[in-house]
């Protein structure tokens, strides 16, 4: 049995873990949000755990509670077989502490305060994991070995693929799709709301320019465009794509509504529980923001 040794008590761990995070996945794309209104009424997706065949009958779609219930109880089932298992050996591997971070951000969208906190605290206690890193130590958020990192898929020359790969769309500058004129654009009003003191502002975005380029402009060429997600290696499109990161799971803990309205008053609890979570993975990064594309302008200046 798999349980019998640490390295298998991993392997069974890992896939507990992935088949719990998948059912997060589909239910964030495929049903309604609102978890706490809709959880007994609104559709799920079907629910297997079970192998199943070309013979098999399918499942029902179920309900949105019997979704994310699954993908509860998969990731406290990892959590359990973790004990004991073997260390992540690898970046792109999960453990026990990406197991509880992933678990808080199930609770969240459940509206599971406490177990948040809990699992959140967990997560944020693996040893030499920083929580919060510099801008210079990010780099261009493609580093899955970075000390911030809990899970990241490490992505070598080998596997790396220069078109239709997340940095293609990203990366503005050597990103093929995104620096030949499909740059990601932070929404003009969020980045008038960033501060000029803060180190971000400048090294993640573009800022206003005096003239943009052409609706195919290349690179930096266009105001607002991301400069967040870069490959590490333009020459062979490597650049590792991070999961999971310490800084959403530390941010999980001020999910709870309350405390989002004692920190920004004008917060609304209509707001999507997921929101807090901008920065789980890249793809929901604020980068990603767009503006439309606008073509060549002529500011005046004094």
């Amino acid at each position: 049995m798999l349980e019998a040794t640490p390295e298998g008590k991993s392997v069974l761990g890992q896939a507990l873990a992935l088949r719990g995070f998948m059912y997060l996945c589909l239910s964030e794309n495929f049903c309604q949000g609102n978890y706490a209104v809709n959880k007994d009424t609104a559709p799920g997706v079907p629910v297997y755990t079970e192998p199943a065949s070309l013979a098999s009958d399918g499942n029902p779609r179920g309900k949105l509670v019997d979704v994310l219930s699954r993908a509860a109880d998969d990731l406290d089932e990892a959590i359990t077989v973790f004990d004991g298992a073997a260390s992540q050996a690898h970046p792109s591997h999960i453990d026990r502490y990406t197991a509880y971070g992933l678990r808080a951000r199930v609770a969240m969208v459940m509206g599971e305060w406490e177990t948040v906190l809990t699992n959140a605290n967990a997560a944020l206690a693996k040893p030499g994991l920083t929580r919060v890193a510099t801008v210079s130590d990010l780099g261009g958020n493609s580093d899955a070995g970075a000390k911030n990192v809990l899970w990241g898929f490490a992505v070598n020359a080998e596997d790396a693929a220069p078109f239709g790969g997340f940095l293609c769309y990203m990366d503005s500058e050597n990103g093929n799709y995104a620096s030949g004129g499909m740059q990601q654009l932070i929404d003009k009003r969020l980045y008038d709301l960033i501060p000029a003191s803060d180190e971000r502002k400048g090294a993640w975005w573009q800022g206003e320019l005096d003239e943009d380029s052409d609706t195919y402009g290349v690179g930096l060429d266009v105001s607002y465009a991301n400069k967040k997600f870069k490959f590490s290696n333009p020459a062979t499109a490597e650049g590792d794509i991070i999961n999971l990161r310490a800084a959403p799971v530390l941010t999980a803990r001020l999910a709870n509504p309350s405390h989002r309205r004692r920190i920004q008053p004008d917060c609304r609890p209509t707001w999507k529980l997921s929101t807090i979570f901008a920065t789980w993975c890249c793809r929901n990064s604020m980068s990603s923001s767009s503006t439309p594309r606008r073509r060549k302008r002529n500011v005046s200046k004094p």
